[in-house]
């Protein structure tokens, strides 16, 4: 896990934290902590193309 990315769950329970939202930010959180790595890798193909693209 990269220090120097910012977990999207950080940013997640705060957002939800103003509301009685606790149990759905921790579910949503649960989710995304589970595709996180997933995530991570399209994110990283993503903008991998975006460099190639630009190359052009």
């Amino acid at each position: 896990m990269d220090d120097n990315v910012r977990h999207p769950t950080m940013v997640l329970g705060i957002s939800f934290s103003n509301e009685n939202g606790t149990l759905f930010s921790r579910s949503l959180q649960e989710a995304i902590m589970k595709n996180w790595f997933e995530l991570k890798i399209e994110w990283g193909i993503y903008m991998h193309g975006l460099a190639f693209a630009g190359d052009r």
